[in-house]
């Protein structure tokens, strides 16, 4: 995979993610899970930035 695909994947990641995360019916743990991935996502993308 070449760098913009990375980059574009990470961003779909991200956008999947962050709609996820504003359905109210998911538990803490869960929510908690995904903002920890978020973070990491984030990373990764400042990374290629």
């Amino acid at each position: 995979m070449n760098e913009h695909s990375y980059f574009a994947s990470l961003k779909n990641k991200e956008f999947l993610i962050l709609e996820k995360l504003c359905d109210e019916s998911i538990s803490p743990t869960e929510k908690e899970r995904m903002e920890k991935e978020i973070r990491h996502i984030r990373l990764e993308i400042k990374k290629l930035e």
